[in-house]
Protein backbone atom coordinates (compact mmCIF):
# COMPACT_ATOMS: atom_id res chain seq x y z
CA UNK A 1 0.00 0.00 0.00
CA UNK A 2 1.99 3.45 -1.38
CA UNK A 3 -0.05 6.47 -0.04
CA UNK A 4 -1.41 8.70 -2.88
CA UNK A 5 1.64 10.93 -4.70
CA UNK A 6 4.77 8.83 -3.27
CA UNK A 7 6.85 5.84 -5.09
CA UNK A 8 8.58 3.67 -3.57
CA UNK A 9 12.17 4.11 -3.77
CA UNK A 10 13.24 0.43 -5.43
CA UNK A 11 16.73 0.73 -6.06
CA UNK A 12 17.48 1.92 -2.11
CA UNK A 13 20.53 0.09 -1.08
CA UNK A 14 20.11 -1.57 2.09
CA UNK A 15 22.38 -2.98 4.86
CA UNK A 16 22.02 -7.16 5.41
CA UNK A 17 19.82 -7.04 8.53
CA UNK A 18 17.11 -4.50 6.40
CA UNK A 19 17.15 -7.11 2.91
CA UNK A 20 13.65 -7.61 2.25
CA UNK A 21 12.12 -6.16 5.84
CA UNK A 22 12.22 -2.16 4.67
CA UNK A 23 10.12 -0.22 2.16
CA UNK A 24 11.65 3.15 1.31
CA UNK A 25 9.07 5.49 -0.07
CA UNK A 26 8.38 9.29 -1.22
CA UNK A 27 6.51 12.36 -1.65
CA UNK A 28 9.43 13.75 -3.53
CA UNK A 29 12.93 13.32 -3.50
CA UNK A 30 15.71 12.18 -0.62
CA UNK A 31 18.42 14.03 -0.75
CA UNK A 32 22.03 13.09 -1.04
CA UNK A 33 22.66 13.57 3.13
CA UNK A 34 19.41 12.10 3.82
CA UNK A 35 20.21 9.28 1.93
CA UNK A 36 23.54 8.79 3.21
CA UNK A 37 22.82 9.35 6.60
CA UNK A 38 20.01 6.88 6.61
CA UNK A 39 22.11 4.19 4.89
CA UNK A 40 24.75 4.75 7.99
CA UNK A 41 21.69 4.69 10.56
CA UNK A 42 20.57 1.65 8.74
CA UNK A 43 24.20 -0.38 8.71
CA UNK A 44 24.41 0.67 12.92
CA UNK A 45 21.07 -0.73 13.95
CA UNK A 46 21.74 -3.61 12.16
CA UNK A 47 24.97 -4.12 13.51
CA UNK A 48 23.69 -3.89 17.03
CA UNK A 49 20.53 -6.21 16.10
CA UNK A 50 22.96 -8.84 14.54
CA UNK A 51 24.98 -8.66 17.64
CA UNK A 52 22.22 -8.39 19.86
CA UNK A 53 18.59 -9.69 18.27
CA UNK A 54 15.69 -8.26 19.32
CA UNK A 55 12.92 -10.22 21.10
CA UNK A 56 10.70 -10.59 17.39
CA UNK A 57 11.80 -10.69 13.88
CA UNK A 58 11.61 -7.09 12.33
CA UNK A 59 7.90 -7.02 10.35
CA UNK A 60 7.79 -5.11 7.44
CA UNK A 61 8.70 -1.93 8.00
CA UNK A 62 7.28 1.43 5.74
CA UNK A 63 10.01 4.05 5.95
CA UNK A 64 8.26 7.78 4.59
CA UNK A 65 10.65 10.27 3.74
CA UNK A 66 7.39 13.53 3.33
CA UNK A 67 7.86 16.60 1.62
CA UNK A 68 4.41 17.37 2.39
CA UNK A 69 3.00 17.81 5.43
CA UNK A 70 0.03 15.10 4.84
CA UNK A 71 -0.66 11.77 2.91
CA UNK A 72 -3.50 9.93 1.69
CA UNK A 73 -4.43 5.96 1.85
CA UNK A 74 -5.93 4.65 -0.35
CA UNK A 75 -7.39 0.72 -0.32
CA UNK A 76 -9.02 -1.01 -2.55
CA UNK A 77 -12.38 -2.31 -2.33
CA UNK A 78 -10.85 -6.06 -1.73
CA UNK A 79 -8.92 -5.26 1.03
CA UNK A 80 -10.94 -5.73 4.39
CA UNK A 81 -7.87 -5.14 6.76
CA UNK A 82 -4.23 -4.03 6.55
CA UNK A 83 -1.16 -3.97 9.05
CA UNK A 84 0.92 -1.31 8.53
CA UNK A 85 4.24 -0.40 10.25
CA UNK A 86 5.87 2.95 9.38
CA UNK A 87 8.48 5.51 10.01
CA UNK A 88 7.78 8.75 9.13
CA UNK A 89 10.51 11.31 8.16
CA UNK A 90 9.10 14.78 7.69
CA UNK A 91 11.86 16.27 5.83
CA UNK A 92 10.38 19.11 4.63
CA UNK A 93 10.28 19.98 8.62
CA UNK A 94 14.35 18.99 8.69
CA UNK A 95 15.01 20.93 5.40
CA UNK A 96 13.03 24.25 6.91
CA UNK A 97 14.98 24.09 10.26
CA UNK A 98 18.13 23.33 8.53
CA UNK A 99 19.05 19.75 10.34
CA UNK A 100 22.47 18.74 10.80
CA UNK A 101 23.73 15.59 9.21
CA UNK A 102 24.57 14.79 13.27
CA UNK A 103 20.65 15.21 13.86
CA UNK A 104 19.11 13.58 11.20
CA UNK A 105 21.40 10.36 12.09
CA UNK A 106 20.11 10.13 15.74
CA UNK A 107 16.79 10.96 14.81
CA UNK A 108 16.72 8.01 12.06
CA UNK A 109 18.82 5.79 14.93
CA UNK A 110 16.15 6.31 17.37
CA UNK A 111 13.10 5.77 15.02
CA UNK A 112 14.34 2.42 13.86
CA UNK A 113 15.66 1.33 17.41
CA UNK A 114 11.41 1.56 17.81
CA UNK A 115 10.61 -0.54 15.30
CA UNK A 116 13.02 -3.38 16.03
CA UNK A 117 12.97 -3.50 19.84
CA UNK A 118 9.49 -2.16 20.01
CA UNK A 119 10.83 0.22 22.95
CA UNK A 120 8.99 3.25 23.54
CA UNK A 121 9.91 7.28 23.98
CA UNK A 122 12.51 7.86 27.20
CA UNK A 123 14.98 6.85 28.99
CA UNK A 124 15.40 3.15 27.51
CA UNK A 125 15.28 4.46 23.83
CA UNK A 126 17.98 7.02 24.95
CA UNK A 127 19.73 3.75 26.53
CA UNK A 128 19.61 1.82 23.30
CA UNK A 129 20.23 5.06 20.70
CA UNK A 130 23.22 5.60 22.83
CA UNK A 131 24.52 1.42 22.16
CA UNK A 132 23.93 2.04 18.85
CA UNK A 133 26.71 4.94 18.71
CA UNK A 134 29.01 3.42 21.32
CA UNK A 135 29.93 0.41 18.75
CA UNK A 136 31.80 2.58 16.78
CA UNK A 137 33.51 4.69 19.17
CA UNK A 138 36.05 5.96 16.85
CA UNK A 139 33.81 7.80 14.81
CA UNK A 140 31.53 8.78 17.39
CA UNK A 141 32.54 10.74 20.80
CA UNK A 142 31.33 9.56 24.18
CA UNK A 143 28.99 12.53 24.43
CA UNK A 144 27.64 12.70 20.50
CA UNK A 145 24.44 11.49 21.51
CA UNK A 146 23.64 13.85 24.51
CA UNK A 147 24.87 16.62 22.58
CA UNK A 148 22.45 15.69 19.61
CA UNK A 149 19.41 15.31 21.97
CA UNK A 150 20.31 18.83 23.61
CA UNK A 151 19.76 20.63 20.37
CA UNK A 152 16.86 19.10 19.25
CA UNK A 153 15.43 19.90 23.18
CA UNK A 154 16.36 23.25 22.08
CA UNK A 155 14.92 22.99 18.78
CA UNK A 156 11.35 21.58 20.27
Amino acid sequence: MTPKGCHVIGDFKVPDFFVDKIAIVTDGIITDIESTMFYLAMALVGMKAEASPPPIPLLGLNVYFLENKSITFSLDEDVFGCFHQAIIFPVWNWRERGLTSETMLVVMVEELCHAVWLIPDGPLIEEKVREIFEQRPDQFSPDFVTNVYKRIDQMT
